[in-house]
Formats: C-alpha cells, sequence, structure tokens
C-alpha cells in the first residue's frame, strides 16, 4: 500500500511539474485568475505577486529557445494577460497600478525584464525575419 501511495504522489510530482513548466501555460493560467477573481483581489501583495510570477514565466520563455509557433501562443498569451488587466476596474485597478509602481522601484527587478524585453524582441525579430525569408508574410 505505501509503494501504490508513492507511486502516485510521485506521478501527480511529474504532472504537476510537466504541466507548470511552461511558461505559456503560466501567463495563461494568471490570465485566468485575473478573468475569475481580479476583481475581487483590493490587496497590493496579491497584484506584486501575479506581475513577479509574470515577469518570471516571461523571463523564462524568452530563455527557452522558442520556436515559431511557441512564439506565437506566448504571445498571445501576452495579449490575453494584457486584456484581462484592462479590464481590471475599481479598486483591484489601482492596486494593480500601486503595485506597479512599486515594482518600479525595484531597480533588479527592473534591469531584468529591460534585458528580458530586449531579447523578446530579437526573437521577434529573428523570427519575422524567417517568416520573410521563406514568403510567409502572416
Amino acid at each position: 500500500m505505501k509503494k501504490v501511495l508513492f507511486s502516485l504522489a510521485a506521478l501527480a510530482m511529474v504532472f504537476f511539474m510537466s504541466s507548470c513548466g511552461d511558461p505559456t501555460k503560466k501567463i495563461e493560467k494568471l490570465t485566468e485568475q485575473i478573468e475569475e477573481n481580479g476583481d475581487d483581489w483590493k490587496d497590493v501583495d496579491k497584484w506584486e505577486s501575479v506581475l513577479r510570477d509574470f515577469a518570471d514565466a516571461f523571463s523564462e520563455f524568452v530563455e527557452s529557445d522558442p520556436t515559431e509557433e511557441e512564439f506565437d501562443d506566448f504571445e498571445e498569451a501576452l495579449n490575453d494577460f494584457y486584456r484581462a488587466v484592462r479590464n481590471l476596474d475599481g479598486k483591484a485597478e489601482r492596486m494593480f497600478d500601486k503595485a506597479t509602481k512599486k515594482l518600479d522601484k525595484d531597480k533588479d527587478l527592473d534591469k531584468k525584464m529591460e534585458a528580458v524585453q530586449e531579447k523578446y524582441r530579437r526573437i521577434e525579430r529573428k523570427i519575422r525575419k524567417a517568416d520573410e525569408d521563406e514568403g510567409n508574410y502572416d
């Protein structure tokens, strides 16, 4: 019985780790949480945590050397995330803004995100250039 429980626990852990390892899935999960509960989050610390998770997923994505398909999926997830944030109302919107301002003061995070955004732009240029070279003009 003990072996069965450990096996099930190990299987669950592998499943959890594989589903959470994908940065696009992480952004999608954050977006889903914002859409479902975001207007109820009236706490700067909660929004700071969400934004740090977003920054970590973004960083993880650019370090993953994505394919064109992965890039397109991630870009769609980013757009959905931004749309969910733009749809916030009232106090949740103000707390999101405060969390953003608080994180702007974190120089280490700011420096990291500048590098991440630059690498993201390079990946985007590389993918768009490859599309042009192949004659794909989406």
